[in-house]
């Protein structure tokens, strides 16, 4: 029997986003666009959304985060059509991911400091970016773990230690990331173990960045922002918090 395709994107990325890179990079692949040069421009949009966030243009918001999303499909499926990316795709789809996160929920803070003060503003805001890069960072991990994914970790230090500048800095911001998600303990049997904790997996793939983008969206076209900074600090806190309990018993289970 052949084996089960693996299934590592978020809903949102499976349902929407791309779809629409496929048909995007069907018509970017016999041009010069490079992989690189969309991750760059998925960045802008990123920085751009924070901006329309903080001065609460909200179908503005909605719009370019959803180009950003699109576009950040787009540049990997681009990259592997032309034969696979190198270690500067990596980074600089790390580097785009970091902007963006940052521009959004300062974006965020400025909305929520403006109707609820500082206190609330600073707490929720703040709390709502830890609860991303969290969930992110877990859901990452895991999903290379299942994937049995080998990041050369040694080859992000070497651009580092090669590079210079601000270039070094943002390689700098990238490195113990990489190092922290490719970490983990050796898998013998890739494919029991894919079997064995293939549910727990399932449920990963609704914490990612992609889902808390999505759903702030939708929660900010309602001009609700607030509503969204508190379903990220509880409730997909709680859910992450389901989830690791769930994946650590399926890993410490008896193999069948």
């Amino acid at each position: 029997m052949a084996p089960r395709a693996l299934v590592t994107d978020e809903l949102p990325d499976r349902l929407l986003f791309r779809p629409l890179a496929t048909v995007l990079v069907r018509g970017l692949v016999h041009t010069p666009i490079t992989p690189n040069q969309i991750t760059i421009v998925s960045a802008l949009f990123g920085v751009a959304s924070g901006a329309a966030l903080a001065t609460r243009h909200t179908y503005v918001f909605t719009i370019l985060i959803g180009i950003m999303l699109t576009l950040d499909c787009a540049d990997g499926q681009l990259a592997r059509l032309r034969g696979g990316g190198d270690i500067w795709g990596r980074i600089a789809d790390g580097i785009a991911d970091y902007l963006t996160a940052i521009s959004f929920h300062v974006g965020l803070i400025i909305w929520l400091v403006t109707d609820f003060g500082w206190t609330q503003g600073l707490l929720w805001g703040v709390g709502a970016g830890v609860s991303m890069a969290w969930s992110a960072y877990l859901m990452d991990k895991v999903k290379r773990r299942y994937r049995g994914d080998v990041d050369d970790v040694e080859a992000v230090q070497r651009a580092h230690d090669e590079a210079h500048g601000i270039k070094r800095f943002f390689i700098g911001a990238v490195l113990p990331y990489a190092s922290g998600v490719s970490h983990g303990i050796p898998i013998e049997d890739r494919d029991a173990y894919r079997e064995r904790v293939r549910p727990a997996v399932a449920f990963w793939l609704w914490l990612g960045p992609t889902t808390h983008y999505a759903v702030a969206a939708i929660l900010i076209a309602f001009d609700r922002p607030m509503l969204y900074a508190q379903v990220a600090v509880i409730g997909f806190n709680v859910l992450t918090l389901i989830a690791i309990l769930w994946l650590h018993r399926l890993e410490s289970s008896p193999r069948p």
